[in-house]
């Protein structure tokens, strides 16, 4: 379990600087992941719901706002989350008593990753890859090492079989050094003509000349690589949402 790491929000920081010298640390990550799961659902979740639901965003609780997750996401997924907010809860509730074992928080950080994955496949979903007033988005969507990328695509892919998504998931697949499912995805679409030979043969094209470059190319491969390329990006982000992305990108790496 990575404990070195916080998720990203100013609030939590206190409780991730007690966690690091303090002996019941489990106890302050568990808050840390509480606080975190609050931003998530106010500042992200909200964004999929309709103008008169959000009105009435505040006075839900934790649970049924992640609860209405539901309508476009995995049930499954949203299910994980919830028990992952009864462990936050237990910092919260019980305080420094609370029974709380190293691996309770690293299945928590487990659901937290799949989940925040998901909410950029929602994000996706509703408003699209390249969403002309959220340009943004997918530029902090490439700072995510190559591996998390795939993940997203693949489940996007079923929705947009565009040729920019094509080339987005071929270039991941490559960038993650799964050489041989690169090419063998863009041989499929061909083959189910979501590419015509003209775009295949300049995707094989281009799919050789990264490959012979793969060990010189500047790819993400962990949690300081995308924060440090993350960072740079920050001027691109609105400044009223740019906490929100930040512990997004955060539970995606610290999964």
């Amino acid at each position: 379990m990575n404990l070195e790491i916080p998720l990203i929000t100013p609030v939590s920081l206190k409780y991730y600087n007690k966690a690091r010298i303090a002996k019941n640390d489990t106890y302050y990550r568990a808050l840390d992941i509480r606080l975190c799961l609050e931003k998530i659902s106010n500042d992200l979740l909200l964004q999929f719901f309709s103008s008169d639901e959000q009105t009435k965003w505040n006075k839900l609780t934790l649970h049924d706002k992640l609860k209405k997750a539901e309508t476009f996401m995995d049930p499954d997924i949203v299910n994980n989350i919830i028990n992952t907010k009864i462990i936050g809860n237990n910092g919260v509730h019980e305080g420094e008593e609370a029974n709380l074992k190293p691996e309770d928080i690293q299945h928590s950080l487990n659901s937290i990753q799949e989940f925040s994955l998901e909410i950029f496949l929602a994000y996706f979903k509703k408003f699209g890859f390249f969403h002309p007033n959220d340009s943004w988005v997918p530029v902090i969507f490439s700072t995510l090492p190559p591996i998390y990328r795939v993940k997203i695509l693949k489940k996007y892919f079923q929705y947009d079989k565009s040729i920019h998504i094509i080339d987005k998931l071929a270039m991941a697949l490559l960038k993650s050094n799964m050489i041989e499912e690169s090419y063998s995805f863009i041989k499929y679409c061909l083959e189910n003509k979501y590419l015509n030979e003209y775009e295949y043969y300049n995707f094989l094209e281009k799919l050789n000349i990264l490959e012979e470059k793969l060990d010189k190319l500047p790819i993400s491969q962990n949690f300081v690589d995308s924060k440090k390329n993350f960072n740079n990006l920050l001027d691109s982000i609105p400044e009223n949402e740019r906490d929100s992305f930040a512990i997004l990108v955060s539970m995606i790496l610290n999964g």
